[in-house]
């Protein structure tokens, strides 16, 4: 028996000396050829080994293959596809008799893969199989029960490079080592790796938990970390395998420069993402891949002087959906959109910008609740605190805030045009703001325009080509001076002329309005209109405002006044209506003309046309009327007149009668005091023609004719006065001798002239000496010569002769109707001279 054992033992011990050596024996040219065959009919490409073979099998089955290679198909740039260094391998001997195979190790050294697409679309990655279709699929026997395990798979320095000639594409990944451990089903599977990836160093760490339960179910716990220069990332939780694998679990990225992550994966998107800076995110992720929902416990962009933060729910839908709270700050605006790429002039009014609000629904389109959103720039300071929806024509409801003092600068960034002027600087807004984007309400609001502070609502519609806005406003103070031009004046100039400077109504233009409007006080240069109730309509240029009641120069008015800008010279109307006017201040405020003073009514309805003040009432044209009760007419004294006309009467018979003469009657401290002023005017082409006029009180009625011209601020009125002794309407004119002679009042109205019209008198005065002459030449020669010279003089002949001498002689004396005594006629004086010194000086005789 014992020779039995140590004959078997010694058979084994050869046999095992011949696994041993068997292997040596063999030559590796038979390896090679057989590797090569099988390869290459399992690739269906060319697999050749160019290097050693070596095969062992104690302590453990091990082989390795040197310097392999498999060809690419025909028609590809290079010779082969896969290359490797070394292929080696290692199989525990003992755990074979048991049924297990328990591999040590695998190792590819120095493989290089390299997987190409051409032009015409094919590929080299796709290998003919060595097996059939029936091989294939094949089920292992039932019978089998071997069990296997592979401690450690390296890779050590591989590549793949893949490069696509049809897209111009081309990923490398080098110097990649990697090592797996996977000691049974039932344990974890562990990854390392470490490499390049487009030159950029990477690491990566991965473990699989239960490859058996993945195998399964296709369900198992995973723990993923990816870091490098570029940033790092991390998953750990639960993976479902499937059609659409699904996620649960949390995640955690940080990457310091989005901009070299743009770059690096050659990214193509709209903005330039290097002023982003860093993102960092934290939270968890559920769902399948085809819609992720992310919650965020962080979400956060720092950037150089930009801060953005999001927590909540991000879901990636067919759309993306909100459901979070976002805050941001910016430090420059404008600058961040330039840096980004945005070419957005308006953002040059906005600089200081800080955000916090809810948002929920789509990303494109949000809404926003309690929302808190400041502007802050030199420009342009803004604030609204509310909600906000975008989808659709958008929603807003909340407290707005707006205060500029560069308004034009601020519109025009924005878009607008504005024409140059002196208006549109100062805006201030503080509201409530409800409605859409494009039609706005603000309600219960406190308004600022320049100078005009207003309170009330306010609408705004800017959905068409022109925005069109709707007030009803109430302020305290209104001045209108800064939307017509350089009211200011030298006293020069108010002397000389209107203002020739341009009106600004450019601002008409902007904006169609419609506004019911109260105002305490409305100014428009010297004149303050008090107690206003108005209407007015604005519509492409065109302004047209109903004054129901407004207050001015001591009386209440009533009226429409127009104002249309859309012609290249500006129309205006004013059809007004007033009572208890302070004659004085209407006149003297809008023509300098204060001569004349009481209350009464005035009504104009006038249409005019210009470009400058000048302008406007050169080419004035309509009616105007004045009734005017108990006052005066300041620079002259019309009673004192006709108390004076005997005076007067002798200073113009002697040839003596001067101004100075008048000067009781003629004086800065002279006035003519009334019950009643009338006067109705036409106007034309900036001349009032005087159709009546009127002054009257219980003595005295005076009327007069004449011509305003209102371009020239000049005037040329006569004034005929008339006396009533009795006092009973009966009045007569004041005259010299019968003859009537009216006041002409006349030149700048600023500083009237007054003075006597002789002209009717010069004409009176040739008519009476014709008269008076031809009478006292017919009387005193007689006869036919006389009758002669009088029918020259226009008396008509007389058959009554004059006394003569019986030579035929007439008398030497003549009776003067001035004086009862007798005047000799010097021997050496033409009769007939003397016959007409009498008559003329007979004119100035008693009436």
């Amino acid at each position: 028996m014992k020779r039995i054992l140590i004959i078997g033992g010694g058979v084994i011990g050869a046999l095992i000396v011949a696994l041993l050596i068997l292997p040596f024996l063999i030559p590796s040219s038979v390896y090679k050829s057989q590797i090569e065959k099988a390869a290459s009919s399992a690739f269906g490409r060319d697999v050749t080994v160019a290097g050693d073979v070596s095969i062992s099998v104690f302590p453990g089955i091990t082989a390795s293959v040197e310097d392999v290679s498999v060809a690419n198909p025909e028609g590809f740039p290079q010779r082969n596809m896969v290359t490797a260094g070394a292929l080696r391998g290692s199989v525990r001997l003992m755990p074979l008799f048991s049924k297990r195979v328990e591999i040590r190790k695998i190792e590819f050294v120095d493989a290089a893969v390299q997987l190409t697409r051409l032009e015409d679309g094919r590929v080299n990655w796709v290998l003919g199989a060595g097996n059939t279709d029936k091989e294939a699929n094949s089920a292992p026997d039932e019978g089998t029960d071997v069990s296997a395990r592979i401690d450690r798979i390296s890779l050590q320095n591989a590549s793949l490079l893949y490069e696509d000639l049809s897209a111009g594409t081309r990923y490398e990944l080098t110097e990649l080592d990697a090592g797996t451990a996977f000691t049974s089903p039932s344990d974890p599977l562990v990854l390392k790796a470490k490499g390049k990836f487009q030159s950029q160093v990477f690491t990566t760490d991965l473990t699989l938990s239960t490859p058996q339960t993945f195998q399964e179910t296709s369900q198992a716990s995973v723990a993923f970390e990816f870091s490098s220069d570029l940033g790092f990332v991390s998953y750990v939780g639960n993976v479902q395998a499937g059609d659409d694998m699904a996620l649960d679990g949390t995640f955690s990225a940080s990457l310091p420069r989005l901009n070299d992550v743009a770059g690096f994966l050659d990214l193509d998107l709209p903005i330039n993402p290097a002023p982003l800076g860093t993102l960092k995110v934290d939270g968890r992720v559920t769902g399948p891949v085809s819609g992720l929902q992310f919650n965020f416990s962080k979400l956060s962009l720092a950037g150089d002087g930009f801060n953005a933060d999001y927590s909540g729910l991000i879901n990636l839908d067919d759309d993306i959906l909100l459901d979070g709270k976002s805050s941001i700050t910016i430090r420059d605006a404008a600058n961040l959109a330039a840096r980004l790429g945005f070419d957005l002039p308006q953002m040059a009014s906005i600089q200081q910008v800080t955000f916090s609000s809810n948002l929920s629904g789509r990303a494109l389109t949000p809404s926003l609740t309690g929302a808190d959103i400041r502007t802050t720039s030199p420009n342009l300071q803004s604030s609204f605190s509310g909600d906000l929806a975008f989808a659709g024509a958008g929603r807003i409801d909340g407290d707005l805030k707006i205060e500029t003092s560069q308004l034009r600068t601020v519109l025009a960034q924005f878009g607008v045009a504005v024409p140059e002027g002196r208006t549109m600087k100062v805006l201030k807004v503080n509201s409530r703001a409800e409605g859409t984007f494009q039609n706005l309400n603000l309600d219960k609001g406190v308004y600022q325009l320049d100078d005009i502070r207003t309170t009330g609502s306010l609408g705004a519609d800017l959905g068409g080509a022109i925005p069109v806005i709707r007030a009803n406003l109430k302020t305290n103070d209104l001045s209108l001076d800064p939307f017509l031009g350089d009211s200011k004046t030298s006293s020069t100039q108010q002397n000389s002329g209107w203002s020739d400077a341009p009106l600004d109504l450019q601002a008409l233009k902007l904006l169609n309005a419609d506004i019911n409007l109260q105002a305490e006080t409305i100014r428009i240069g010297p004149i303050s209109l008090t107690d206003n109730v108005l209407k007015s309509t604005l519509t492409n240029g065109a302004l047209s405002t109903r004054f129901e009641q407004f207050s001015v120069f001591g009386g209440a008015w009533t009226g429409l006044v127009r104002v249309d800008a859309s012609p290249s010279v500006p129309q205006f109307g004013f059809d007004l209506d007033a009572n208890s006017v302070s004659a004085q201040s209407l006149l003297g405020t809008l023509t300098g003309f204060d001569r004349l003073s009481g209350d009464g009514g005035f009504a104009i309805n006038v249409t005019t046309s210009g470009s400058t003040l000048d302008q406007v009432v050169s080419k004035m044209n309509g009616t105007a009327s004045l009734n005017i009760a108990d006052g005066a007419l300041k620079g002259i004294n019309l009673g004192q007149l006709v108390r004076s006309a005997g005076s007067l009467q002798e200073q113009l018979t002697s040839g003596n009668l001067t101004l100075a003469s008048l000067g009781q009657v003629v004086s800065p401290k002279a006035e003519t005091d009334f019950t009643n002023f009338t006067t109705q005017l036409t106007i034309s082409e900036g001349v009032a023609d005087i159709r009546s006029l009127q002054l009257t009180n219980n003595v005295l009625n005076v009327s007069g004719t004449g011509q305003i011209n209102l371009g020239g601020r000049s005037m040329d009125v006569k004034l005929t006065p008339a006396v009533d002794r009795t006092g009973r309407g009966n009045a007569s004119a004041v005259q010299l001798n019968g003859i009537p002679i009216p006041i002409r009042v006349s030149g700048s109205w600023v500083a009237p002239k007054f003075s006597p019209d002789f002209s009717g008198v010069q004409t009176a005065l040739q008519q009476t000496v014709r008269d008076r002459a031809a009478g006292a030449i017919a009387g005193q020669l007689n006869g036919e010569l006389g009758n002669i010279i009088a029918g020259a003089l226009g008396e008509p002949p007389t058959a009554q002769s004059s006394p003569v001498d019986a030579g035929g002689a007439p008398d030497e004396t003549i009776p003067d109707e001035e004086d009862e005594g007798e005047e000799k006629v010097p021997a050496n004086e033409d009769p007939r001279e003397r016959i007409i010194q009498n008559a003329l000086g007979s004119i100035f005789g008693p009436n």
